[in-house]
């Protein structure tokens, strides 16, 4: 049962912080000029971080039996880990995702306007 809410919760936080990288990607597409680094962008990041976020959410379930020895409830333990990885995660997502933008940005601003 600990292992079932374990994974309930930590599959809703990678599912919302991957839908919050999908909108954030849509609304950086909205601009014409970056648009296709955006959507591929927003793709290629999310993959990435629910790719990660569910690696590490599985490696705490194999230490969720260790954290719960001595009577000691590991849920707690392991969500609020589970919550620091993919926050970490999210951050560096989110700033991959800036990054893949400021670049796209640079390459429209470095060509010459056609006259």
């Amino acid at each position: 049962m600990l292992e079932f809410v374990y994974f309930a919760v930590s599959l809703m936080g990678l599912g919302g912080l991957a839908k919050v990288l999908v909108v954030i990607g849509d609304a950086a597409a909205a601009c014409p000029q970056t648009a296709a680094a955006a959507r591929l962008g927003k793709w290629v990041v999310t993959t990435g971080f629910v790719t990660l976020g569910a690696g590490a959410v599985s490696l705490i379930a194999a230490a969720l039996p260790a954290l719960t020895a001595n009577g000691f409830s590991g849920l707690y333990a392991a969500t609020g880990l589970m919550f620091l990885a993919l926050g970490a995660g999210f951050y560096i997502a989110a700033t991959m995702l800036n990054n893949i933008l400021t670049a796209a940005r640079s390459r429209i601003d470095a060509d010459p306007a056609p006259a």
